[in-house]
């Protein structure tokens, strides 16, 4: 069985306060052949090397490499943000 790979990033960063504030988070993805473990399909979920950006409210865009672990730790402006990988 050949599922679909989607890729997640998982961001909740900064804060109300005012300040930078660090990210650090992981980008994984999900889907390939499934397996069976305990009678139930599993599917894989794996690191992801990518580029992630972070979009701030004035449309400013910041692009972030990450690596082959998938994780990644970035300092950016308290604020809200758009973020996409």
């Amino acid at each position: 069985m050949l599922l679909a790979g989607v890729a997640t990033v998982a961001a909740a960063c900064g804060g109300a306060t005012a300040g930078d504030r660090d990210c650090r988070r992981n980008v994984r993805g999900v889907g390939g052949p499934a397996t069976i473990k305990n009678g139930k399909p599993q599917t894989p979920v794996f690191p992801l090397s990518c580029t992630v950006t972070f979009t701030d409210a004035g449309g400013r865009a910041t692009n972030f490499a990450i690596g082959t672990t998938g994780t990644f730790s970035v300092r950016l402006a308290a604020g809200t943000y758009i973020v996409s990988g």
